[in-house]
C-alpha cells in the first residue's frame, strides 16, 4: 500500500499537537531547499507528508509492514526529537528508535 499525506493527516494527533492548517508567519525560512529538507512539525500537512513518505520508505522489523495503526507512534517519535529538524536525520533517528527498516 502506498500512503499519501490526505491518509494519514486523518490519524493525526491534532489535539495533541495543535497542528495549523496553513504555513506558518515563521515559514519564510524554509522556502526553496530548505521547505524540502526541513519538517516544519507545527503546520499539519508538512507532518503528514512527512510520516507519508516515512510509511513508504520504511518497514517493521517484525512483521515486514507499517500501516496506518504506527501513525501515532511515529508521530509521537518525530515530536520527541524535537531538535531535528532535517527530514533525512530525523527519520533515520525514528527508524533507529521504534527498530524499523528501510525498505
Amino acid at each position: 500500500m502506498s500512503y499519501d499525506k490526505n491518509a494519514v493527516s486523518k490519524n493525526l494527533n491534532q489535539s495533541k499537537y495543535g497542528y495549523i492548517n496553513h504555513r506558518d508567519e515563521g515559514d519564510s525560512r524554509f522556502t526553496g531547499g530548505l521547505d524540502r529538507t526541513e519538517v516544519d512539525k507545527d503546520e499539519k500537512y508538512e507532518v503528514a507528508y512527512f510520516i507519508a513518505q516515512y510509511l513508504n520508505h520504511y518497514k517493521s522489523k517484525t512483521n515486514g509492514f507499517l500501516d496506518s495503526s504506527d501513525i501515532p507512534e511515529i508521530e509521537d517519535t518525530m515530536h520527541s526529537f524535537s531538535e531535528i529538524k532535517n527530514r533525512d536525520k530525523l527519520a533515520e533517528k525514528i527508524a533507529n528508535e521504534l527498530g524499523h527498516k528501510k525498505k
